[in-house]
């Protein structure tokens, strides 16, 4: 947000992020923008996304899905969804796969990531 954020937000932050854009984009809603840091940060330390177990997860969910089709028309596209919850496909696509910061990242990203395996 180089021109939306209020001066009093940008003076409270630690440090600005610059994300870069492709193609026609010429900018990034705060949910997208948010997503790809994140995404950039668990990339460089799996270990950090976190411990919640199933039911924890679960309940969450229950808790979420009946806001996902507000309107009639999103309850009939969602319907099968809604009904059989356990048909969402929300397993992790990325399980058992081995995640490296690689030689792109910082320096200092590498170093922790190497600790990070020789701990465990």
């Amino acid at each position: 947000e180089a021109d939306g954020c209020d001066a009093a937000f940008l003076e409270a932050c630690d440090r600005r992020v610059y994300l870069p854009m492709r193609g026609f984009t010429s900018s990034l809603n705060l949910s997208v923008a948010s997503a790809l840091v994140l995404q950039k940060v668990f990339d460089w330390f799996p270990g950090w996304v976190g411990d919640m177990d199933d039911a924890e997860r679960n309940a969450l969910r229950d808790a979420w899905r009946p806001l996902i089709a507000k309107s009639d028309a999103a309850k009939v596209s969602h319907g099968p969804w809604l009904d059989a919850p356990e048909t969402i496909p929300l397993g992790d696509a990325a399980a058992g796969a081995s995640v490296s910061c690689g030689s792109w990242a910082p320096r200092r990203f590498q170093q922790l990531e190497e600790a990070e395996a020789q701990s465990r």
